[in-house]
């Protein structure tokens, strides 16, 4: 079902039947609304440099963040998948979000 949800939102994210207005306004409520959403997603499942450093181990029983670091493989490939997909078709409108996102954990803002 993943998988279909998928291909829904890469139509949408796609479609050139709209007009540009209504194709861009979707493409903006996107990255506005859930792209941080499915970058957290990501950076949530990749151990912590804590519990990646030699000689310690993590305390965080599976959890990061308070949440479950254990996300499907399934799950994690599909936004993969759509993450590589608006490389793809929004590469200025990515490049920008991602480098946003990259500043932000560089200097502790979040």
């Amino acid at each position: 079902m993943h998988c279909q949800f998928l291909e829904i939102i890469c139509i949408l994210l796609e479609s050139y039947t709209m007009v540009g207005s209504q194709r861009d306004s979707i493409v903006k409520h996107f990255y506005d609304k859930h792209m941080d959403q499915l970058v957290d997603v990501i950076t949530s499942s990749c151990p912590s440099k804590e519990s990646t450093e030699p000689g310690r181990k993590g305390n965080n029983n599976g959890y990061e963040n308070g949440r479950s670091s254990s996300i499907s493989a399934d799950i994690l490939s599909n936004i993969i998948e759509l993450l590589c997909f608006c490389v793809l078709h929004h590469s200025y409108r990515i490049k920008l979000l991602l480098l946003m996102e990259i500043d932000t954990h560089q200097f502790g803002r979040r």
